[in-house]
């Protein structure tokens, strides 16, 4: 049985909002890798998790910083949901 190509999730944060921010990379080839596709997200993300079909990804943004993207077809991602995490508020 083959093994699957190895995959790389990398986000980025771009100074210009509209370009994409989430990559999903084949790295089968390790001299020159490939883009599978890319995801425009909003203002740019910082971190990224994985689990199972999912990407778990922090938005730099002030009105989503959680979302979810569902990677079921790596070469069609989109945004399953979002939210806004509670921010502290300051004390007297």
């Amino acid at each position: 049985m083959k093994s699957p190509s190895p995959i790389a999730y990398i986000t980025t944060d771009s100074n210009i909002q509209s370009q994409p921010d989430f990559f999903i990379i084949d790295a089968n080839n390790y001299s020159n890798p490939s883009i599978i596709s890319s995801l425009n997200t909003g203002p740019g993300l910082s971190a990224l998790a994985i689990a199972g079909p999912y990407a778990f990804v922090a938005n730099s943004s002030s009105l989503s910083q959680l979302q979810i993207i569902d990677i079921h077809d790596r070469s069609h991602p989109f945004i399953l949901s979002q939210l806004k995490v509670p921010l502290p508020t300051a004390t007297t």
